[in-house]
């Protein structure tokens, strides 16, 4: 079976009728890491947005490493209570947002809203998770999530 790399398997421009539209939830520095050069790649021949919440480490990765994230919602909260409205707020958002630009295709690492709203706008979403002992997350969002990407041990 014959190898490709990346760069051979993804040409440097495509008709504009393959285009698609790519959108692309970060709430952690962890994740941004992990999407920023698939960003980055895929960017070349698809439209790609970026959203983030507004979370302190995630602003400063993003400043230092000059990329423009599209910030949506709130970060934190205290109690239940407020982490709840503070989700259920940027879905909100979210969901204004995507239904704008008309992603073809939600990526995320398990985001909850990014989740939601996929779901609700019937959009497929690929989830990357490699943390299945974060029960809260877990639980709220890979059951409604296209298809789960996570590493083999």
């Amino acid at each position: 079976m014959e190898k490709f790399t990346v760069r051979q398997m993804i040409p440097n421009t495509a008709p504009e009728s393959y285009r698609l539209k790519i959108w692309f939830d970060v709430t952690t520095p962890k994740e941004l890491l992990f999407f920023e050069s698939i960003m980055e790649r895929i960017s070349i021949n698809h439209d790609v947005l970026f959203t983030t919440g507004s979370s302190p480490m995630v602003a400063e990765l993003c400043s230092i490493r000059n990329l423009c994230p599209t910030q949506v919602g709130e970060f934190g909260g205290t109690d239940r209570s407020q982490r709840l409205t503070i989700q259920v707020d940027r879905a909100a958002a979210l969901s204004s947002l995507a239904q704008k630009f008309k992603p073809d295709v939600v990526i995320s690492s398990c985001s909850i809203e990014a989740s939601r709203v996929s779901f609700g706008l019937g959009i497929p979403h690929m989830g990357f998770s490699n943390t299945p002992y974060n029960e809260s997350i877990c639980r709220r969002s890979i059951p409604l999530i296209t298809k789960l990407f996570t590493p083999s041990y």
